[in-house]
């Protein structure tokens, strides 16, 4: 930089260049990296019970699951110690009763199913690994025509709030089984 140019300027240059190349991408897709450290049973439990598949592999390294547009993909690294996320990973599902149904016998809901504040329905499970996965979908809430005030909207999709209270039933009755 010679003294003639003004710092100013340089920075209004910069600043611009910067600012053009923001506009000139687009962020396309976020796909997590979690951590595995048997990449035999990760891929065994994400295809027998969520249905994804396998796509990619590299031995015991690296792999790409997949289902839909959702995709995840595990590593191992020993050097990194145990698998562990602060995270959860959240998928979003078009019939999150159906899910619930089909994967209920084989997992334990760590919440849910229940209808959360921001008018989403999910539950949340656990993978081997221990990352929290929960799955959601919006359901619009219809007001009563027979109630009037506040509590008189209630679930659109009946379906949805009986599993729900079925799941909260089934519950209850583990617990007092002991299981």
């Amino acid at each position: 930089m010679g003294a003639n140019f003004p710092r100013h300027r340089l920075f209004h240059s910069l600043q611009w260049s910067i600012g053009e190349a923001i506009v000139a991408f687009h962020f396309k897709v976020l796909t997590s990296m979690l951590q595995t450290a048997d990449m035999d049973e990760t891929i065994a439990w994400y295809v027998s019970v969520l249905g994804f598949r396998c796509v990619a592999r590299q031995g015991e390294v690296w792999c790409r699951l997949e289902r839909g547009a959702v995709a995840l993909m595990f590593m191992r690294n020993d050097q990194w110690g145990e698998p562990f996320a602060t995270a959860t990973q959240c998928i979003y599902v078009d019939d999150v009763a159906a899910l619930w149904a089909d994967i209920k016998d084989r997992v334990t809901a760590a919440w849910g199913p229940e209808r959360m504040p921001d008018g989403m329905v999910e539950f949340a499970i656990k993978d081997p690994s221990g990352y929290l996965l929960s799955f959601g979908q919006s359901v619009p809430v219809r007001r009563s025509p027979a109630l009037q005030g506040p509590g008189a909207e209630d679930f659109a999709y009946e379906r949805i709030a009986s599993t729900i209270k079925s799941n909260t039933t089934d519950q209850a009755a583990c617990q007092d089984r002991g299981d």
